[in-house]
């Protein structure tokens, strides 16, 4: 059994705040760079189905992920090309070939870097969270690191410098 595991951080946030739009182009971003990597998708919803046109994974079907993995409290989903729930689990056992992986939901997850997306400045994440480690936002309260909204390129760069650079 692996056990390397990649870089992980998850994109993290209320409901509706975003993070499946900010997530998918930064992994466009990131896959054009030449970097292969996973995205592994929390929902706390039953009965999905993945891959269904206008769904999350379905949008990093094609943001060119190398893999996603759709983890719900009835099943684990995993669409590649090439059991457990913890993220950093689910990166070592599924994913250790991988350059990096990238979260989206998992907010209580301990010990994982996190980028928050907050549109709104309320009930903001990292001002409990130390794992928060950047926000998307145009609305203040802001993170020492905070990215406006569409500034994908720059939270692609710096996922490359803290993430990647020190591997």
């Amino acid at each position: 059994m692996n056990t390397y595991c990649p870089p992980v951080i998850t994109f993290v946030g209320w409901h509706n705040e975003g993070k499946t739009t900010v997530a998918s182009r930064v992994v466009n971003i990131l896959k054009k760079r030449g970097i292969k990597l996973a995205v592994v998708k929390s929902s706390k919803e039953t009965g999905l189905s993945p891959n269904t046109p206008g769904t999350d994974t379905d949008t990093y079907l094609h943001s060119g992920a190398d893999a996603i993995m759709l983890a719900t409290p009835d099943t684990i989903t995993i669409t590649t090309s090439t059991g457990k729930t913890s993220l950093t689990d689910l990166a070592t056992t599924y994913f250790s070939t991988m350059e990096i992986v990238i979260g989206e939901g998992f907010k209580h997850e301990k010990g994982i870097a996190k980028i928050e997306v907050n549109h709104t400045g309320q009930n903001l994440l990292w001002n409990d969270d130390p794992d928060v480690i950047a926000l998307v936002s145009d609305t203040p309260p802001f993170h020492p690191t905070t990215f406006a909204s569409v500034d994908y390129d720059n939270i692609a760069q710096f996922i490359i410098n803290n993430l990647l650079a020190t591997k």
